[in-house]
């Protein structure tokens, strides 16, 4: 890129993106609409939103 001579360099890393895990404090959201068995979860203490397992025994 033009302009960026002394600018930091991060290399490149392959690897896989950890699946999400449930922890104590998430709460369910809903039913996941495009994969069935899956729900979406929101992060305890933040907006964030992710698809997990749906709990055992959970129906919608």
């Amino acid at each position: 890129m033009f302009g960026l001579e002394d600018a930091n360099v991060k290399p490149y890393r392959q690897g896989m993106i950890p699946e999400p895990e449930v922890r104590p404090g998430d709460n369910l959201v809903g039913t996941a609409a495009n994969s069935p068995g899956q729900c979406i979860w929101r992060r305890a203490g933040s907006a964030r939103r992710f698809e997990a397992d749906c709990p055992e025994g959970y129906s919608f």
